[in-house]
């Protein structure tokens, strides 16, 4: 197995020339009519970096998704960035404290569940990478379900810290049997009329 550094020594990522490209920074940093929420996972302690609207940069996306075996770790203020879906896939807590919103709508691309033991190195990875990415936003959940009773059992105190917290409403958008029918190859996969066809499953399962 080879990592980023000895197949891409010269770190060549188009993604970046595409997001400079197409996307106005400055113009989304300052739209405060929105609230956006990019999450990164800092290498070094582990821990979610969820950058704000205000903080937006290319970087910042770059390492939102900066899967380490495929691109070289993304490096901003000298803190080494990898993908965020590693502590928070999404992260949810962010739409959460201090948001009006009782609901959250979570778009699932993972598979929780795959029947069946993975034997090839392609798919022992792959279900390794699903079960990597899922952890964090079944962590979460557990969390948001802790809460739920609490505040259900009346068991948080008045005028406390933890008196901020509140009924959240969860909606998830999925499509498990779709999703699991995909191999590994598949997210390498650009071609458009792949594209066109994960975007309709996607608008079956919002419609479902």
């Amino acid at each position: 197995m080879l990592s980023s550094y000895q197949t891409n020594p010269l770190n060549i990522n188009p993604l970046r020339g595409l997001l400079t490209k197409m996307l106005d920074i400055e113009a989304i940093r300052a739209w405060d009519a929105i609230k956006l929420f990019i999450c990164a996972t800092n290498v070094e302690n582990g821990r979610a970096h969820i950058f704000e609207r205000k903080d937006l940069t290319i970087d910042a996306l770059m390492a939102s998704a900066c899967v380490p075996l495929t691109f070289q770790t993304v490096n901003i203020g000298g803190t080494p960035s990898w993908d965020g879906g590693y502590t928070g896939n999404p992260a949810i807590f962010p739409l959460i404290y201090n948001r009006e919103s009782p609901d959250v709508v979570l778009v699932q691309i993972n598979p929780l569940t795959r029947r069946g033991t993975p034997e090839t190195p392609t798919e022992i990875i792959n279900r390794l990478n699903e079960i990597s990415f899922n952890a964090a936003i079944i962590g979460e959940m557990q969390a948001i379900a802790l809460v739920q009773r609490l505040i259900k059992e009346d068991h948080l105190m008045p005028n406390s810290e933890a008196a901020r917290l509140k009924n959240m409403n969860m909606h998830a958008i999925s499509a498990e049997d779709q999703m699991r029918a995909l191999g590994a190859s598949s997210k390498l996969n650009t071609n458009l009329d792949y594209l066109l066809q994960l975007k309709e499953i996607g608008r079956k399962a919002a419609g479902a």
